[in-house]
C-alpha cells in the first residue's frame, strides 16, 4: 500500500497545468514507493519518498494547513516545495563533496516522435533522485538522434544515426522542459563517443550543451603555492562528458543517461558547443 497526493488538491490536478508544488509519498515498501513516483512523474509532478505508511497521518495533518493558508492569504491551491542542497561528504567535511554520477533508470528505447524530457523526468524520479540547482543532465547523443528521427538504411542491415541537426538546440530544449518540471537550475551536455589525433581509444565528448560555459577559464587564479595561472583552459563540459562515459557505457550497459551533481562550472544561457574547437590557425594537424 502507498499513500500520497493528500497536499495537492483534486481541482489542481484535474486543471491539467503545471502543479507548483512536491508529492509527499508514504509506503513501508521502498520499491513500491519509488514506482507510484515515477507513475507521478509521468503526470510532471516531483515526488519524495518520505519513509513508512505511518507517515502518511503527517501528511494528511497537512492538508488543514494549506486550506487555512489558502483562506488567510487569499491563496488559489498552496502547495508545498521541498528544498534544500545535498549533504557534503562526511569523511572530507568542508572540503569539496566531490562528483557523483547517477545512472538514470526505467529509459525505454526510443523512437522517433518519443517525449524524451518526460521520459528523463520520469527517469530521475525512477532513480530516487531529486533535482539540484547546478546538476548536469548529461544524455548519449543516439537518444536525442533516435527521437528526433536522424536514423539512416544504408545499404545492408545496418542503421546509422546521424547527430541531431543542433545538438545545442536540443541541448536547450531539454533543459528548458526539465528546469520547468523541477523548478531548479540545470544543465545539459548531448554526449558522443569521439576518437583522439594523437590517442588511442574513444572518450566521451560533448557535442551540445545548455546552461554552462563548456570552457572553465581558470586564468588569473592561483595554485597551491600561490602562482598565478596564465594558460589554463579547462575544457569542463568534455570532461563532465568523459566521466559520464564511464556510467553510460559504449556496448550493452543499457544507459542513456546521467544526472552528474558537484561539477563546477560557469552557468551560461549562450553556451554552445562551438566554443570547445580550437581556432584553425592554432589547430596543430590542419
Amino acid at each position: 500500500m502507498v499513500s500520497a497526493l493528500q497536499n495537492i488538491g483534486a481541482e489542481k490536478l484535474a486543471g491539467g497545468q503545471a502543479v507548483d508544488g512536491d508529492v509527499l509519498v508514504s509506503a513501508d515498501d521502498a520499491e513500491a514507493a519509488m514506482a507510484v513516483c515515477a507513475l507521478l512523474a509521468q503526470i510532471g509532478l516531483r515526488a519524495w519518498h518520505v519513509g513508512p505508511l505511518a507517515n502518511s497521518a503527517a501528511a494528511e495533518a497537512m492538508t488543514s494547513v494549506l486550506i487555512q493558508i489558502n483562506r488567510r492569504y487569499k491563496r488559489v491551491q498552496a502547495g508545498i516545495r521541498i528544498t534544500g542542497k545535498a549533504q557534503p561528504d562526511a569523511e572530507n567535511g568542508a572540503k569539496s563533496a566531490g562528483v557523483s554520477i547517477r545512472p538514470l533508470h526505467r529509459l525505454p528505447l526510443f523512437r522517433d516522435g518519443d517525449d524524451l524530457a518526460g521520459a528523463i523526468a520520469e527517469g530521475v524520479v525512477a532513480s530516487g533522485l531529486a533535482p539540484e540547482d547546478g546538476d548536469v543532465i548529461v544524455v548519449a547523443q543516439k537518444v536525442f538522434s533516435k527521437a528526433e528521427g536522424r536514423a539512416v538504411a544504408p545499404e545492408g542491415p545496418e542503421t546509422v544515426f546521424l547527430w541531431p541537426i543542433d545538438p545545442d538546440a536540443s541541448a536547450a530544449r531539454l533543459r528548458a522542459s526539465l528546469q520547468n518540471r523541477f523548478g531548479v537550475r540545470l544543465a545539459v551536455i548531448v554526449s558522443d563517443s569521439l576518437g583522439r589525433g594523437s590517442r588511442a581509444g574513444t572518450v566521451g565528448t560533448a557535442i551540445g550543451v545548455a546552461g554552462l560555459k563548456p570552457i572553465r577559464d581558470r586564468r588569473g587564479e592561483t595554485d597551491l603555492f600561490g602562482l598565478e595561472l596564465e594558460a589554463t583552459l579547462v575544457g569542463i563540459a568534455d570532461e563532465i562528458a568523459a566521466a559520464a562515459s564511464l556510467v553510460i557505457g559504449e556496448a550493452a550497459e543499457g544507459t542513456r543517461a546521467v544526472l552528474v551533481r558537484g561539477a563546477v562550472y560557469e552557468p551560461s544561457e549562450e553556451a554552445a558547443a562551438a566554443d570547445l574547437l580550437r581556432p584553425l590557425e592554432q589547430d596543430p594537424f590542419r
